[in-house]
């Protein structure tokens, strides 16, 4: 419950005034809030009540004193600079300027600088190169190489750096500078202002390190649920620090066994491949870059497993000397691979088979040919010697012989004409396959 400490008897004894005394008070009240608001925003001493109100029209207002124009620029120099100082020295940023020339430079810095690094304004300007000295030496190059391209352009530059305070706490600095140039398009002077963001640094430290969390854990989920191992080793030893369960699924070994020894997996491969792998486990590690090899790995109940292990090697100039690595069980695919092989090497035979037999039967065709050729040419003889018989005995022989050689004559043409068709039939069996049959010997 909240007290009112409210007086009801005020609102009696204010209403009693008069009314003049009651604006009286009230223009009393509004000069004072106004005078607090002149002092904050003119400071030094330089606000009024003046500055911060408006002359009444219907009032006599006082003539002010005249001033000669050098004066009055004077007055408005004076005024400019110090309402320029005032917003550059109380905004929450660290604002600069380098006045470039060919004698002594000038530098200015506001006094922010004390609040973001710990260092006094006048620490800053009497040292020109505390500022580097207190630049993150891991940092230097990025900063040389983008105050570079910014003055080859001309354009701000811009990054964010690390400094070391003066507790020697590492704070995040988010920088932008300006190079201005004269009418001639000499450098006349820098100007920049710096950004604390050493919180907004941790929170996208904290939100990557949970995204790469999470990342890992789900990949890592995924890679145990396919049946792979997954596995990290540390490239300098060889050493696994890391493997996944899936080696427990694949080899059925425990993981200790592979993170307590570093030649664990290495006897587990198969003595006929053994040096090759070491060989090229070696030569990973050394050249660095990806890498990828298959061998035969003996699990712990005997049997032989189809291995294919992929691995990333960080160069030697790597800070980072970690290994990945991924190990998939491609047994079922070696096996698919050799019945492919085992088939395709039963249809070749087949196929080279069938050309042999497809040879034979054309050689049989050609001796088949030839032979019939052979024979038509014999009939043909006979037919025509019997022809020519004919004639010559015409005169000769009786009715009945002439009629019995003008039967052997047409006998002898059916012989001729039927083994013309013998041959077209046979051609016609060897062009869709059928080949030539032979008579089958009597088994009786």
């Amino acid at each position: 419950m909240v007290l009112d400490d409210h007086d009801p008897q005020d609102d009696t004894r204010e209403e009693a005034l008069p009314t003049s005394q009651r604006e009286s008070r009230v223009d009393a009240d509004a000069e004072s809030i106004l005078a607090g608001l002149a002092s904050a925003l003119f400071p030094s001493g330089a606000g009024n009540l003046d500055q911060v109100t408006w002359p009444d029209a219907t009032k006599q207002q006082p003539v002010p004193t005249m001033q000669t124009p050098i004066e009055l620029a004077e007055t408005r120099r004076r005024a400019a600079e110090l309402r320029y100082r005032t917003l550059v020295e109380q905004i929450p940023a660290v604002t600069f300027m380098a006045v470039l020339g060919e004698g002594e430079n000038e530098i200015y810095v506001n006094p922010y600088i004390e609040a973001l690094l710990g260092f006094t304004q006048r620490q800053w300007l009497e040292n020109p190169f505390l500022w580097y000295s207190q630049l993150h030496p891991d940092d230097r190059a990025l900063w040389n190489e983008e105050f570079a391209r910014g003055c080859r352009t001309g354009g701000p530059f811009r990054a964010e750096c690390r400094f070391i305070s003066r507790d020697g706490r590492i704070v995040w600095v988010r920088g932008e500078v300006r190079l201005v140039k004269d009418e001639q398009g000499r450098p006349s002077f820098l100007q920049g202002v710096a950004f604390d963001i050493t919180e907004s640094k941790r929170a996208e430290a904290v939100v990557l390190r949970q995204a790469v969390q999470k990342t890992e854990e789900r990949y890592r989920d995924l890679v145990e649920r396919l049946g792979a191992i997954f596995w990290e080793a540390d490239a300098g030893s060889g050493g696994f620090t890391f493997v996944s369960r899936g080696a427990e699924q694949i080899l059925q070994f425990p993981l200790d066994h592979w993170l307590a020894d570093p030649q664990f997996w290495i006897r587990q491969v198969h003595p006929d491949e053994r040096q090759a792998v070491a060989t090229a486990w070696k030569h990973a590690l050394e050249s660095g870059g990806n890498h990828e090899f298959e061998f035969r790995a003996t699990a712990s109940d005997g049997r032989l497993v189809w291995l294919h292990t992929t691995m990333r090697v960080p160069h030697a100039s790597d800070k980072d000397r970690r290994v990945l690595g991924l190990i998939l069980d491609v047994t079922e695919r070696k096996r698919t691979e050799a019945e492919l092989a085992r088939v395709l090497a039963t249809q070749q035979a087949e196929m080279q088979l069938q050309r042999h037999n497809a040879e034979v039967e054309g050689q049989r065709l050609k001796i088949f040919r030839a032979t019939m050729t052979t024979v038509q040419d014999i009939v043909n003889n006979f037919l025509s010697n019997m022809m020519l018989i004919r004639l010559e005995a015409e005169d000769r022989l009786s009715e009945e012989t002439l009629a019995l050689f003008d039967q052997l004559i047409q006998d002898a043409a059916k012989e001729l004409k039927l083994l013309g068709d013998l041959e077209t039939i046979r051609e016609k069996q060897m062009a869709i396959g059928t080949g030539i049959e032979y008579p089958r010997p009597r088994t009786d």
